[in-house]
Formats: structure tokens, sequence, C-alpha cells
């Protein structure tokens, strides 16, 4: 799903989130608040909703210029009054290059790639779907299968769409060897091996999973996954 909004008014207000949101995670990206792309950012934000304003303006102007048009054309009872063609507001910022959007877009996928980022983070800088809404990340759980493939266990797992959301998954593992439900791994690509050789005699391993942010896990535990083993 994508992120923007469809009407220019929410994509302002957008932009304007970003600009204002985003020195709070300048360290947690690493960031500066010198760094061309958050400068050109908020050049950017500034200018479109400047321009949105001064539309909306114009727009006011041009139904009451209608108005008196109308009014010195045929006359009548109904005196309408003469308008007064707008000024620029004080300190209507410096025009930028054509292709705020486009720009938008770039950046915002640019801090969706760095290591610090988080769906949280980007909830806060409007730059996240409804897809990565905090209800919908609250909720969302892992499903996998397992199978026994090369002499060792395979996890199939997929992103089910999550891949912008999440950034991995975590598993777990008890084998039933007294040491109880343990940390497996965290895997970033679909598909994990357990390399662990079979016990002798056979043994049952039962497996679980959380999706992650970060390292953070979130969402719910999935359904444990049992498969029997050596022998």
């Amino acid at each position: 799903m994508d992120f923007l909004r469809t009407d220019d008014e929410g994509k302002a207000d957008q932009m304007i989130l970003t600009r204002d949101n985003i020195g709070g995670f300048l360290g947690a990206l690493g960031l500066l608040a010198t760094d061309p792309l958050v400068v050109q950012q908020a050049a950017d934000a500034t200018y479109f909703r400047a321009l949105i304003n001064l539309q909306k303006t114009m727009q006011q102007f041009g139904l009451a210029l209608t108005d008196w048009k109308n009014y010195v054309r045929d006359g009548g009872a109904s005196v309408a009054a003469t308008p007064t063609l707008p000024a620029l507001p004080p300190g209507f910022p410096a025009a930028v290059a054509p292709g705020v959007i486009t720009r938008y877009r770039f950046f915002a996928n640019y801090l969706k790639a760095l290591p610090g980022y988080t769906v949280a983070m980007g909830l806060a800088l409007g730059i996240e779907g409804q897809h990565a809404s905090a209800s919908d990340v609250s909720t969302i759980k892992p499903d996998f299968t397992v199978t026994i493939t090369g002499g060792h266990v395979f996890l199939d797992w997929k992103w089910h769409g999550l891949s912008k959301t999440v950034k991995m998954i975590e598993f777990h593992v008890d084998r039933h060897d007294g040491k109880g439900r343990v940390f497996l791994a965290h895997d970033t690509t679909p598909g994990y091996t357990d390399t662990m050789p079979f016990p002798t005699p056979a043994a049952v391993w039962t497996y679980d999973a959380i999706w992650c942010i970060g390292e953070t896990p979130v969402g719910q535990l999935s359904n444990p996954v049992s498969i029997t083993v050596g022998g």
C-alpha cells in the first residue's frame, strides 16, 4: 500500500510532519541536520505547503473576481464587493525545483533503508502506510512450516506482505533435551536451515517465531510447529 495520501493537502501534511519531526530521530538514523537530503526535504515541504495555501487564497480571490465581473457586466440590486488582488504572504519561501513528490518518495525510501529506522519512527514521520498502523503491528503473527531437507530441519517462512513493516523474524526451538525453549536465530531472508545435527535416539523438536522491528519483537508469537528428527 502506498504511504502517500492521494490529495495534495494530505501530501503537504505528510511532508510537513516529516520536516517537523525528523529532528528527534536524526541521532538514531545516523544523520545530521545539515544532510543535503534533510535540508532539501524541509525546503520542499515548506514551499509545497505555502504554494497550496496560496492556491486556496487565489481560488477564493477568483470567486470574488467572478462575482465582481458579473456585477460590472449586469449591474443589479446586490452590490458585489470590489476584490483586492492578494499579495504574497510575508516570508513566502523561495521556490524549489519541480518534483517535490519524487524527491519525497526517494527520501522516505532512503530513511526506511537505514539500520536505525523503525516503523514507529516512520509513523511519527508520516511515511508509513495504513498497513503499518500500531494496531496492525500488535496483531501480526508469523506463519511457517518445517520439513527435513538434506539432513537438517528447514523452516520455510515468507514475508506475507510485511517486508516494509518488519525487518526480520526471530526463531526459538525446544529440542526437549532439558534446556527448554531457547533462541535459535534471527533471519532476514525467507527460508532458514537449522544446522543442529540430529540426535540419537529420535526426538521431537518444536519451533516458534515472532516478527521483529530492529531486534525488538513485535506482534504475536506464532503457533508452535513440531517435527520428529533423528533416530
